[in-house]
């Protein structure tokens, strides 16, 4: 596989600098009373009162089973989610970005779904752009649209020819040909887009 640009993202300030010891106890299995099963059988070891305390939405459930079910998850996204439960950093790379925002969705921390928007959008360029949308609109994140949206405005007469501008919904390009911030050379491109 080819080498994947990874980025971490970090709590301030970080929970491994205040409590080491407990993540040190996860990764040993020590005392461990919570199992997450995840793809293709895989399963993860951690501390209820931990998950308690981290992930406000989980509160209910861990304190009454003591097996969290996500059979649709790899450990490629399961496992940098749970090390930054326990340490305050999270590892983004491009295999488990996707993943990553959709769990965050889930677990209701949009601080998570912000770090991995920001690290698409370091990445975003014409030829992610097309991907990118789609997947905004899949995850129904405003935040990927967004940087989307800028980056159309921004390399504006690049994008009109290519199949992906021509697939957007007719109100969206018309509010786009109407925004202030529209990077154009000259006003006969806007003018082009439409025809």
């Amino acid at each position: 596989m080819a080498n994947q640009r990874t980025q971490m993202f970090e709590d301030k300030p970080a929970l491994a600098e205040c409590l080491p010891e407990l993540n040190d106890l996860r990764v040993a299995g020590k005392l461990t009373d919570l199992t997450i099963e995840l793809q293709e059988n895989v399963k993860l070891h951690a501390h209820r009162v931990v998950f308690a305390s981290r992930i406000p939405s989980l509160r209910d459930s861990v304190c009454e089973i003591s097996t969290l079910q996500w059979p649709k998850l790899s450990s490629e996204v399961a496992g940098p989610l749970v090390d930054y439960v326990y340490t305050g950093q999270l590892k983004v790379n491009e295999a488990n970005a996707v993943g990553l925002i959709v769990l965050s969705k889930q677990l209701q921390m949009p601080h998570i779904e912000d770090w991995v928007v920001s690290f698409m959008a370091a990445r975003l360029d014409s030829q992610t752009l097309a991907n990118n949308w789609n997947l905004a609109e899949v995850l129904n994140s405003d935040q990927l649209r967004t940087i989307c949206l800028q980056q159309i405005k921004k390399n504006f007469e690049a994008t009109v020819p290519s199949d992906f501008f021509m697939q957007l919904p007719a109100d969206f390009v018309l509010s786009l040909l109407r925004a202030d911030d529209l990077h154009v050379t000259c006003e006969e491109s806007v003018f082009e887009a439409i025809h």
